[in-house]
């Protein structure tokens, strides 16, 4: 699907208004679309975009802020590495928008923060999310935390495809964003 939209979408010079509806995507997404169609009209053009980003700025994060980067690295290639590069693609972008945000959380810059999250929002609407976390941070010390949410993100993603969730109830709240 992303191949077919990168084929239609237009390039810098003739984006307008009506390419931000043809496709139903946040702004941030098509604008990054036209920028590599604008280099090139190869789509693994914008697929060496993506993936220079998403694994640059998780290579950084893990960096930064694991002392077992050499495992981390791994749970990350094990984990989530094939589900960010081919599947996920816009949300790539708004996690590692985030990513790049977390310093700015940690150490209370709440505009560099926020901006950041705005931006994470332009690609996938799902990073609304990041606008709440920062009430997280007032219960729980999200340095002391890290690991235990990331062992109980792992947890989640083996045991929901066992969980019988009635779909109903969630299409009716994600519906229409």
């Amino acid at each position: 699907i992303y191949m077919e939209e990168y084929e239609a979408t237009n390039d810098l010079k003739n984006l307008s208004i009506y390419d931000f509806f043809k496709f139903n995507r946040q702004p941030g997404w098509i604008f990054l679309f036209s920028l590599c169609k604008t280099i090139s009209a190869k789509y693994w053009i914008f697929k060496i975009v993506q993936s220079l980003f998403i694994n640059l700025v998780i290579c950084f994060f893990i960096r930064n802020n694991s002392t077992y980067i050499f495992t981390t690295t791994l749970i990350y290639y094990i984990t989530l590495y094939f589900q960010l590069n081919f599947e996920t693609m816009r949300e790539s972008f708004a996690i590692g928008l985030f990513l790049i945000s977390y310093k700015y959380l940690l150490s209370k810059q709440w505009v560099k923060y926020y901006l950041y999250s705005l931006l994470a929002i332009s690609f996938h609407i799902s990073a609304v999310i990041t606008l709440i976390i920062p009430l997280f941070k007032f219960l729980f010390p999200l340095t002391k935390k890290l690991s235990l949410l990331y062992f109980l993100f792992i947890v989640l993603i083996f045991i929901t495809p066992h969980m019988h969730i009635s779909t109903s109830a969630l299409d009716f709240l994600m519906s229409e964003k």
